[in-house]
Formats: structure tokens, C-alpha cells, sequence
């Protein structure tokens, strides 16, 4: 299109439309999910991706890499009590639990009245 002698420019204002309502559309989906969750790194990474390689704005994407190292700093991989997570229990997943507890507790009853049986 680009080769051409006369480049067809309405086209080429249809294709820059384009380009602009995706770019609108990718910033909208990239703030829904920081609403969501704004701490995931991996949608950091990804969206820097697009900063850099697509939208040409590194400066922006510096300061997502900053972010995302403040992120990382705060988010550490090292395991967690059983007390700590029963602190932050809902109350649909205490029901979970109990009802998990209660099936695990009757399997065990009955492999002990199988185990007496023999």
C-alpha cells in the first residue's frame, strides 16, 4: 500500500482509525484490569510489552517497570502459616473447609471400619 506511487490515503486514514480505537480499547481493558487486580505482574509485563513495542512510549514504560519492581519488592514467595490463612478466610471458604474436613473425615472413617473388617 505504502509501495505504491499514490498511496490510497483514505485507506490509510481508515487504518489509523483503526489503530487509535484499538490503542483506546487496550488502555481501557489495561485500567479495568488494575481495578481487578493491581498488583499482577504478569499484566505488567505484558502491557509494558505494548508500551515499548507498539505504542513507542518507553518513558511510560520505564515507569510501569518501576512499578512493577515496587511490586515485586512488597510481593514475597515465601510461604505462609495455616493461622495466617484461616485470618484472612471468608466465610464462603470456612464452608469450603468444613465441608472438605467433613468428606476427608468420613473416607478415613470408613478405610479404619475396612481395615477392621479384614
Amino acid at each position: 500500500m505504502l509501495l505504491e506511487a499514490v498511496p490510497d490515503f483514505l485507506v490509510l486514514k481508515n487504518y489509523g482509525f483503526h489503530i487509535q480505537n484499538c490503542s483506546k480499547e487496550i488502555n481501557e481493558h489495561w485500567r479495568e484490569m488494575q481495578r481487578i487486580n493491581p498488583d499482577s505482574i504478569s499484566a505488567l509485563k505484558l502491557y509494558i510489552s505494548y508500551l515499548e513495542e507498539i505504542e513507542n512510549d518507553e518513558e511510560y514504560g520505564n515507569e510501569m517497570k518501576e512499578q512493577m519492581k515496587r511490586i515485586d519488592v512488597f510481593k514475597v514467595n515465601a510461604p505462609v502459616s495455616y493461622t495466617h490463612l484461616r485470618a484472612h478466610e471468608t466465610p464462603e471458604h470456612l464452608v469450603c473447609r468444613l465441608l472438605l474436613e467433613k468428606k476427608k473425615k468420613k473416607k478415613k472413617q470408613k478405610k479404619t471400619k475396612k481395615k477392621k473388617k479384614k
